[in-house]
């Protein structure tokens, strides 16, 4: 068992565990982009063209009416935004935001994972992983927008030259995963307390398939876990918790995801 190991963090107390994480870790990352944050909330707007460049989030379940204060300045134009919930959403919250347009994406799954039990895959092929200081900011970027298919400006003041080696006094850093000579992946890990959370897990739809994000997100724990990191949290896409769930994480629970498109289809 890895040093500092607590039990008492892989129980009841892991679903508020991996939303705490969330909220601390979205701030930071979206802090370049100067947010308008509260206790509760913080809404971004880049007028980007995805709805990551223009959203707001709650850290618990907000009233139909902070609902509304959220999303009003999001409504102002014709860019994707989106909305996002640590909490479950109540029934006149959600439809506060059907009735301004969005639309439910997914429930993302929030998944945890006590460290002793983690599996590593083997690396892929032909890959290798860095860890990425300022001198692979550029390429940590275009794994990371490629990944996700996001603008590159909105991915850019969250690399390593931007936000170095700690957010807000903790520990974070940054891995990159070069395959023929390309950048085509990326992991990003922030490191609070012995709880690792992971964000950030992009790989290059060229690439997919071959086993890149789960590598990316379990060769860098090794590491941690021997440094004495008991615990990884992360909130997954349904389409990539089976990645996870291979590795050994677990679920707890859920957060919704909305999405506006201005112009689409009801």
């Amino acid at each position: 068992m890895p040093p500092g190991h607590q039990t008492s963090d892989v129980d009841q107390g892991l679903p508020d565990l991996i939303r705490k994480d969330f909220d601390l870790s979205f701030r930071g990352l979206f802090r370049p982009h100067g947010p308008v944050e509260t206790d509760r909330s913080l809404r971004v707007r880049t007028r980007l063209p995805h709805p990551f460049g223009n959203l707001a989030f709650s850290n618990r379940s907000p009233s139909a009416a902070e609902v509304a204060e959220d999303v009003a300045e999001l409504l102002d134009d014709a860019f994707p935004s989106a909305y996002m919930c640590t909490e479950h959403l109540e029934e006149d919250a959600v439809s506060t935001l059907t009735a301004v347009g969005f639309s439910l994406a997914e429930e993302m799954p929030l998944m945890a994972l006590d460290l002793a039990g983690l599996e590593v895959p083997k690396a892929p092929e032909g890959c290798r992983i860095e860890r990425a200081s300022a001198a692979l900011h550029d390429d940590w970027v275009d794994a990371m927008a490629g990944g996700y298919e996001l603008p590159r400006s909105l991915v850019d003041p969250m690399g390593p030259r931007e936000l170095g080696d700690r957010m807000d006094g903790d520990p974070i850093e940054f891995h990159v995963v070069h395959c023929d000579d390309s950048p085509v992946g990326s992991s990003f890990f922030t490191c609070r307390d012995g709880v690792v959370g992971i964000y950030c897990i992009a790989t290059d739809p060229a690439y997919r398939g071959r086993g890149i994000g789960a590598w990316a997100t379990a060769a860098p724990l090794v590491a941690l876990r021997d440094a004495g990191h008991h615990t990884a949290v992360l909130q997954s896409s349904i389409q990539g918790a089976p990645v996870y769930r291979r590795l050994g994480f677990t679920e707890h629970g859920t957060m919704p995801l909305y999405v506006r498109i201005p112009g689409s289809a009801d």
